[in-house]
């Protein structure tokens, strides 16, 4: 039995396996309601560790787990992109693209990941959904410190 937004034979579910970066449908509580192959590859999950879970808890984000708070409620979670992204979507926005940093538990290790974060508002059966995508952004991010090229010539 799987707590699924979507079953496993759709349409919809077909084209989000399709896509490369994990993705994820969510809730306004930024509770995950469905995620792509992509995402349960890249975050290691099944279906019964993140039917329908908090963000946090999913991503296996360091502060959510090195907290007694729950993800969402934690002193960190007031500056988590993702909540404020799917903020944003909340306040009418219609995409929202952001970079952002984060601290997950990797086999036991906590692991800095640079994401550009993208939360795109939706409706399904009348409720609010948002499409998360999470690019994983940390090498590009690395090369661009370890080589700085000008903004305006491109220039090294």
């Amino acid at each position: 039995m799987t707590n699924a937004l979507l079953p496993d034979n759709s349409t919809a579910k077909t084209i989000i396996n399709a896509f490369p970066s994990p993705l994820f449908i969510v809730d306004r509580e930024v509770r995950v309601l469905e995620m792509n192959q992509a995402a349960l590859d890249y975050f290691a999950a099944t279906t019964q560790v993140w039917g329908h879970r908090l963000c946090g808890d999913v991503l296996h984000c360091a502060n959510a787990q090195d907290c007694e708070e729950d993800c969402g409620e934690t002193r960190f979670c007031r500056d988590c992109v993702i909540r404020q992204a799917v903020g944003t979507a909340l306040g009418g926005a219609a995409t929202t693209r952001r970079w952002t940093e984060m601290h997950l538990s990797r086999d036991g290790k906590r692991k800095r990941i640079c994401f550009l974060v993208t939360v795109s508002p939706f409706k399904l059966d009348e409720a609010e959904r948002f499409l998360l995508v999470l690019e994983d952004v940390t090498e590009v991010k690395e090369l661009r410190q370890l080589i700085p090229i000008c903004a305006g010539c491109g220039k090294a």
